[in-house]
């Protein structure tokens, strides 16, 4: 914990720290900290990918009440060009194996195309180059903080910076290719 908080101390103050580097325990300890995952979620690191062992109470659903939803999904997870991508890999739900007809459609999902739409999130994820999950352990690269020259003051219009929009479907029709085929360009 007091690594991640120095970690995003150095982050906000605009330093580049090195990569911060958390395995399964971390991760884990940092779950316990929030109240409302704290004993409903518990996290491995394996091979690449993450899994997230989940037990929520279901007194939300009819029938619910007194029961608990108990699932485990495995995930990949990565950062590519500032875009966060989280993807299902496998899925089970009270010990049984999603359908593989359900499966092939989330699999095809971003589980984190929504990130963005809080303001907050999103000016965090701006700040990592990347997030690579490699064996056991989760990686963190922070965006390089801008060199200056000593002669050059930093310039600031004062605008937040752009927000990535997260990937969707190709749209063929909006390519500078199609529309210069179509003699639009």
């Amino acid at each position: 914990e007091n690594r991640v908080d120095a970690f995003q101390t150095q982050i906000d103050s605009g330093d580049a720290p090195e990569q911060l580097i958390l395995d399964a325990d971390d991760i884990n300890a940092l779950i316990s900290q929030n109240p409302e995952l704290n004993g409903k979620v518990f996290v491995v690191i394996e091979d690449g990918l993450i899994r997230a062992d989940v037990s929520v109470p279901a007194s939300s659903l009819p029938g619910g009440e007194g029961r608990f939803f108990n699932g485990a999904v495995t995930v990949d997870a990565s950062l590519q060009d500032g875009v966060l991508i989280v993807t299902l890999v496998d899925a089970e739900v009270n010990g049984q194996a999603v359908p593989e007809s359900i499966m092939k459609a989330l699999r095809a999902e971003n589980l984190a195309k929504d990130a963005y739409k809080d303001p907050k999130v999103a000016e965090q994820l701006r700040k990592f180059e990347s997030l690579v999950v490699e064996g056991d352990r989760l990686i963190l690269t922070p965006k390089a903080a801008p060199e200056l020259d000593a002669d050059t003051e930093p310039v600031s219009d004062g605008a937040p910076e752009p927000v990535p929009d997260p990937p969707s479907d190709l749209d063929l029709e909006a390519t500078p290719a199609r529309a210069e085929a179509e003699g639009g360009l």
